[in-house]
């Protein structure tokens, strides 16, 4: 982590959030992902230790809390604080979305995400699994057949 040493709001949350995965491991938790496994999956890149390093800064800064999951595992939560990012998250996604030229280049170099249910490919930013089925949802993804973009997608098998 990175300290500015200034007071200004932006250099604070910077501080906190600009860090490598630590948007990306927010957006999981913000889209209901609770189990360290299932953050893992949702981040192909990221190293378990990085992983770790990450949900432990977020503890220690009040954004992320551990709590005890019915099965002896240890369930991450988002914070009142940690929910409020909500916002900022939309608002980089809306961004990244955009169409900007330098960001719509680099896409096709994003792994695809496959549903569970058909095998469905989809190449995108946010390949969220339903927890409650084999699906996935798919949230500023680009399909990967069209190359199009679209804002939201949920695959059709289900």
């Amino acid at each position: 982590m990175y300290l500015y040493g200034q007071y200004c709001p932006v250099a604070r949350a910077s501080e906190i959030l600009a860090d490598r995965w630590t948007p990306l491991i927010v957006r999981e938790l913000l889209a209901g992902v609770e189990r360290f496994n299932d953050l893992d999956r949702g981040l192909p890149g990221i190293s378990r230790a990085l992983l770790v390093e990450r949900l432990r800064r977020l503890e220690r800064t009040g954004i992320v809390e551990r709590r005890p999951a019915p099965s002896r595992l240890t369930a991450y939560h988002l914070t009142p604080a940690g929910r409020e990012l909500q916002r900022v998250i939309d608002v980089l996604g809306g961004w990244g979305r955009a169409g900007r030229s330098a960001i719509r280049s680099r896409v096709s170099s994003i792994p695809s995400c496959f549903c569970g249910g058909c095998g469905a490919a989809f190449t995108g930013i946010a390949c969220l699994r339903d927890a409650s089925s084999s699906n996935s949802i798919f949230a500023a993804v680009v399909p990967a057949a069209t190359g199009s973009f679209s804002s939201a997608a949920t695959c059709r098998c289900a």
